[in-house]
């Protein structure tokens, strides 16, 4: 923004888009948007255009300098000294715009990633914030049946509770056990026990190898097809 080429040209496009578009049909909330929109594609195509300038200067400055670093190594004169100088200085000159423009460059990234950064922030403070006033116990009732809003008596009368429940012990058993005959559960009988304990036989797993269906059908990557399973 600072060269004065880019400031006439920003001048001009803003002179002919007001020309052009102000009226009565367009209303002032497109006449302040839409320029917005208009000069940050003029920026992009100004930068770009610099840039390539730029560099065709670079390149055509780096290639003179060589040429007259050899012509003064051959024969050494004081006018191509000073040439040298002049053009060192130029190349410094572009080298320092070009760093300048990175760091403001990085400078616009950062504050951009900080402004979506804070937005995302504030949004999840309040997805937090919300989400935890619907899980919050804002009324509680103690053993006496006062109801209470107070947030350490909520907390102290949660604590009693607990403390409560895990201090209880059984001490009656034989009420448990009577509730649970009251349920006849299924058992195994002793012939189905030793039926599930007893040793596979091998005959039993080549007739079950055997039973396999040989019909070919996709299959998952990495299982074994029957045929070969069968040969083994």
């Amino acid at each position: 923004m600072n060269d004065f080429g880019v400031i006439k040209e920003t001048k001009t496009e803003i002179k002919k888009f007001f020309e052009t578009n102000e009226n009565k049909d367009t209303t002032y909330q497109n006449i302040w948007d839409t320029p917005k929109a208009v000069l940050r594609g003029k920026f992009i195509a100004l930068n770009a255009h610099i840039k390539k300038l730029e560099s065709s200067q670079f390149s055509n400055l780096i290639s003179q300098l060589k040429e007259l670093e050899n012509q003064e190594q051959t024969n050494p004169k004081a006018g191509r000294r000073q040439e040298i100088t002049i053009i060192r200085a130029e190349l410094k000159e572009i080298g320092t715009r070009k760093t300048i423009r990175k760091i403001n460059e990085s400078r616009r990234f950062f504050l951009f990633l900080k402004k979506k950064v804070n937005k995302i922030d504030r949004s999840l403070e309040k997805l937090i914030k919300k989400k935890r006033e619907k899980l919050q116990i804002n009324t509680i009732s103690n053993g006496k049946g006062n109801i209470t809003t107070d947030y350490t008596k909520i907390q102290i009368t949660i604590k009693e509770y607990y403390g409560h429940l895990y201090a209880h012990k059984l001490e009656n058993l034989e009420e448990v056990d009577k509730f649970l005959d009251i349920y006849t559960l299924p058992r195994l009988s002793q012939e189905e026990i030793e039926s599930l304990n007893r040793q596979i036989m091998s005959s039993e797993t080549e007739s079950v190898i055997n039973s396999l269906p040989t019909k070919k059908k996709k299959r998952k990557a990495g299982t074994i097809p029957t045929e070969t399973i069968k040969k083994n």
